[in-house]
């Protein structure tokens, strides 16, 4: 493996600091959310970065990702690779932590979230104080930075900064501190080089740090940025003269002008083509020619900041009205820890470390899969690719069928199953308009007492709803007595006329649209499909705007889906599975294992547990997310009784060769329907849904 060795800026506190550091800010999409879906490959990439010799790592409480760069840095710390000492790691202070209070809580939130006892570094992100509700405070930034001496003296942090100050901004600073910043973190690059700002912070010994190091040279940014792009004649000849890329050019240029830099990449070859700039130096005429580029252009203008006070930019005069992003002011379920922004200390981070280590071994845990003491859920959950956390065991409530059909709900049967369930535990329910229990389910959870928004709530689109989503949710948010719900699924791609006279062909890319536009509505905070085969997946996913968040299906010992579980892996969704004992309680000539196989009975004795236990643990490892039903208490206390072990990697062979691919759930009767998912039998079975005839 390449290595680079990093040189080192002396700070004004005797400290030295990485001239090159690795950014971890993941940036939001079109519609101003995070890009949370990529916190895996940070993970891979920071190990990485690590591994060939990067040092200083740069994050914030803003960028939700502190989690992943703490487990990053103890996994190396615990491989040899590097000592705590050697690394050097600078976070920093959001807009509605201001007062100095608040500095303190939320570094001491930050080193909870990384695992740490102390930064290297802390900075005031921006000047200005804006509530979470996007209200003005006024806070002067004086006073914020009274708090970061206060923690600097507490021993939290070794230094201390800012960013995104302007230069009366930091004279002002400078004139009132006790303790002079280490660094200034601005913008810089060709087209902002941002002279009397730079000069001034290094004539008073302030490191100047620049973010956004090559500007408007990336093809994302519009067309009307100023020059240079990646492929403009002169940098192409520039990097060619010296055997180098462009970018290498850039940060070159600003290391000779003692500019500390943290580009940010999730692809290895630019991670170690970032820090290979320390075998070349550019002459006198071309650093001459690149400061020619400077014309004073932002690419980072945040104008919807610009009328609050301390905003350290230019005003741009006639800006439309723009509302604040709510992912700038507001998260919660997303990579941090912080749900709601509750304090820190109310999660387990210890055991979150260890489950972020199955992240590794198991793929589909994302990360962070926290189990939160003050919500009393026992699961641990994942983050989804939108951003939101979702507990790995949930509680079926489909009863299933006997010879008069789909079961009928008896009288609080689902309603106890649910309060049951709450109670020992589970956090998460799964439920649909099909199986006539949504208001069970809501009685359920208003009966147990726990907390609305600390329950993760799944219903379905019915198959004969699919001409009329945003009406069908509100129906059944209505029977939950919910005003939103976690997850919403279109339950298969089937579809039935309103009146269920037959089918209905609806296009699901059509009812997929409908499934954005809830989500958009605040209807449901994370949307999904079920039953959706590998196909149809791969068509939704290559016409949709919104990914789905979850796929289910039927997972079991008896048909692993694997080729399945291989493409949503790829595409980072996650699986939940129904049916999760396949033919373990059958009675006729299913595939085996039954509940008393011998070898299972012999590995659940080994764990003290029981058979459905051991197949429990197994989905789970597999990074799937099943959903037992039962309305029998003993059998949901111990059905979530599957956190205190863990299977071996043998034991995990042993039972993957049940595998014959076989299902338990296979509604032939609807097969004649043009988006059917599954195969087709010779002769389908008569369908089960319909009461049988009395004779």
């Amino acid at each position: 493996m390449a290595k680079v060795k990093i040189p080192s800026f002396k700070l004004n506190n005797g400290m030295e600091m990485p001239a090159v550091g690795y950014g971890t800010w993941l940036g939001l999409n079109s519609e101003f959310e995070l890009l949370i879906e990529y916190a895996p490959q940070l993970v891979d990439a920071m190990m990485y970065a690590i591994d060939i010799g990067y040092r200083h790592f740069d994050t914030a409480h803003l960028y939700r990702v502190e989690p992943e760069l703490g487990y990053a840095v103890r996994r190396k710390i615990e491989e040899g690779v590097v000592k705590r000492e050697d690394i050097f790691i600078t976070t920093k202070v959001w807009q509605h932590n201001h007062r100095p209070s608040d500095v303190e809580a939320s570094v001491r939130a930050s080193l909870k979230r990384m695992g740490l006892d102390y930064v290297d570094q802390v900075l005031i992100h921006w000047p200005m104080s804006i509530s979470q509700d996007g209200v003005d405070e006024k806070i002067d930034y004086l006073d914020t930075y009274r708090g970061l001496e206060i923690v600097l003296d507490k021993g939290l942090t070794r230094s201390i900064g800012v960013s995104n100050f302007n230069l009366d901004q930091m004279k002002r600073l400078l004139a009132n501190c006790k303790v002079k910043p280490v660094v200034n973190q601005i913008e810089v690059n060709l087209t902002l080089y941002q002279t009397e700002l730079i000069n001034y912070c290094q004539s008073q010994g302030i490191l100047v740090v620049s973010f956004s190091s090559f500007g408007s040279m990336t093809n994302k940014i519009k067309d009307t940025a100023p020059e240079p792009r990646l492929d403009s004649p002169t940098l192409v000849s520039m990097a060619k003269k010296y055997g180098k890329t462009a970018p290498q050019i850039v940060l070159r240029f600003l290391y000779q002008k003692g500019i500390a830099t943290i580009p940010k990449s999730l692809t290895k070859s630019r991670i170690l083509e970032n820090a290979s700039i320390f075998d070349f130096q550019i002459d006198s005429t071309d650093v001459a020619t690149l400061e020619k580029y400077n014309c004073g252009y932002r690419s980072e203008r945040p104008v919807f900041w610009q009328d609050f006070t301390n905003y350290p930019f230019d005003i741009i005069k006639d800006a439309p009205p723009m509302e604040i992003p709510l992912s700038l002011r507001k998260w919660k379920n997303g990579a941090n820890l912080d749900i709601d922004c509750k304090p820190i200390s109310q999660y387990c981070m210890r055991a979150c470390l260890c489950r972020m280590y199955l992240i590794l071994i198991f793929s589909f845990f994302i990360s962070n899969a926290i189990c939160d003491e003050t919500d009393g859920g026992k699961a641990p959950r994942n983050l989804l690719n939108d951003g939101h956390l979702m507990p790995v065991l949930g509680l079926g409530t489909f009863l299933g069928f006997d010879e008069n059909g789909q079961k009928e709900v008896k009288d609080n049967e689902v309603e106890n199953a649910v309060t049951w369930a709450l109670n020992a535990g589970y956090r998460m329910l799964d439920t649909a308009s099909a199986y006539h229990n949504e208001e069970q389910v809501g009685e359920g959870i208003r009966k147990s007492g726990v907390p609305r928004d600390h329950v993760f709530i799944v219903t379905k689109l019915g198959l004969h709803e699919q001409r009329n989503v945003v009406n069908a949710l509100k129906g059944s948010l209505q029977r939950l007595n919910t005003s939103y719900v976690d997850l919403y699924l279109i339950h298969n791609p089937v579809a039935f006329k309103p009146d269920h006279s037959g089918f209905d062909v609806i296009d699901y890319l059509d009812t997929w649209k409908s499934m954005e536009e809830v989500r958009k509505l605040g209807l449901a905070r994370s949307i999904g499909v079920s039953n959706f085969n590998i196909s149809q997946m791969e068509r939704l996913l290559d016409n949709c705007h919104k990914r789905p968040a979850v796929l289910q299906v039927e997972v079991n010992l008896n048909l692993a889906q694997n080729k399945l579980l291989e493409l949503t892996k790829r595409e980072n969704i996650a699986v939940m599975a129904y049916t999760p004992f396949g033919s373990l309680f059958a009675k006729g000539d299913e595939p085996p294992p039954r509940v008393n196989e011998p070898e299972l009975m012999k590995m659940a004795n080994n764990y003290n547990k029981t058979v459905p236990q051991i197949v429990l643990r197994y989905l789970v490892q597999r990074g799937v997310i099943p959903i037992p039903k039962s309305v029998h208490k003993n059998r949901i206390e111990e059905n979530i009784d599957i956190f205190d072990f863990e299977l071996t990697d043998k034991e995990m062979m042993e039972l993957s060769k049940y595998n014959k691919d076989y299902r338990v759930v296979w509604p032939s009767f609807w097969q004649d329907h043009p988006y059917y998912p599954f195969e087709k039998k010779d002769k389908p079975d008569a369908d089960i849904f319909k009461p049988k005839p009395k004779e």
